[in-house]
């Protein structure tokens, strides 16, 4: 299948349902929430320390090509604190992803890899990434085998 042009876009309540369904209910971190913002998004939640710690990451989301950025703006509160961690935990969320990548201050996701991890064949392009209050659009194109999903 070819995909001329797909636009697809993903509400708060889209994002925090797929948190609800896929992310441990148990563990170190808890309470996951995502909020969109103009160009931002920011996820907030508790971390198991000695006591449960409020946090709040904020992230500037962009695409290029068949990758999506998402650049470290802010982490709260405690920046000095968090700070040594950053690294570990940029490199974790790459480990655990298809696709991911760290590099500085950034993760890189490459949507091919992804969506080859999910078994399905293909290649698409990021033409566009916008993130508004409350929503984020993403538009590509390309071309995806459902063959291996239908049947």
């Amino acid at each position: 299948m070819n995909l001329n042009r797909i636009e697809l876009t993903l509400t708060e309540a889209d994002l925090n349902a797929l948190i609800d369904r896929f992310a441990p209910r148990e563990g170190r971190v808890t309470r996951l929430h995502i909020d969109l913002r103009e160009g931002l998004l920011v996820v907030t939640g508790q971390v198991r320390v000695i006591l449960n710690v409020p946090f709040e990451v904020t992230l500037r989301l962009d695409a290029e090509d068949s990758r999506i950025s998402a650049q470290l703006v802010s982490i709260k509160p405690m920046r000095l604190v968090t700070e040594p961690f950053k690294e570990t935990i940029l490199d974790k969320i790459a480990e655990r992803l298809p696709g991911a990548e760290h590099r500085g201050d950034a993760l890189y996701f490459d949507l091919n890899t992804l969506i080859q991890s999910r078994g399905l064949g293909g290649e698409i392009r990021m033409l566009s990434l916008r993130t508004a209050e409350g929503a984020v659009t993403l538009e590509f194109c390309g071309s995806l085998s459902l063959a291996e999903v239908i049947v």
